[in-house]
């Protein structure tokens, strides 16, 4: 009598584990409330900081951007501030936009890696 027992409950922890990862898939595509879809690339106007969080004041991150400055075949490098002339892949933006050193914008978070760009430094392409 014990067995079935053990055995329909292993089974229930396999599908509890099977709807959590779906749900946490489902999570990382998700937008979150206060963001928009924004799938379009970007150029850097000018160096520019790659935030944590959509703020000037969060921690500068590191991100892997793909550039073209390895001869005839793009490659992977590391920035935490991307170079004037970057092209940057966006996946989301903020609702409201902001206003820093005179320029006004959204904060964009970049596709391959999470960080935030200041859309008063960056222009869609």
């Amino acid at each position: 009598m014990k067995l079935p027992i053990v055995i329909a409950f292993a089974g229930a922890v396999v599908i509890s584990c099977g709807e959590k990862s779906k749900a946490s898939q489902a999570a990382q595509h998700a937008v979150e409330p206060d963001l928009v879809l924004d799938h379009n690339s970007y150029t850097a106007l000018t160096a520019t900081k790659l935030h944590a969080s959509p703020s000037v004041n969060s921690p500068q991150v590191q991100c892997e951007i793909r550039t073209d400055d390895c001869g005839q075949e793009a490659c992977m490098r590391k920035f935490t501030t991307v170079p004037i002339g970057t092209l940057l892949q966006i996946e989301a933006r903020t609702k409201s936009s902001e206003t820093h050193d005179g320029k006004s914008g959204y904060w964009h978070r970049v596709n391959n890696c999470g960080a935030w760009v200041f859309g008063g430094y960056i222009q869609k392409n």
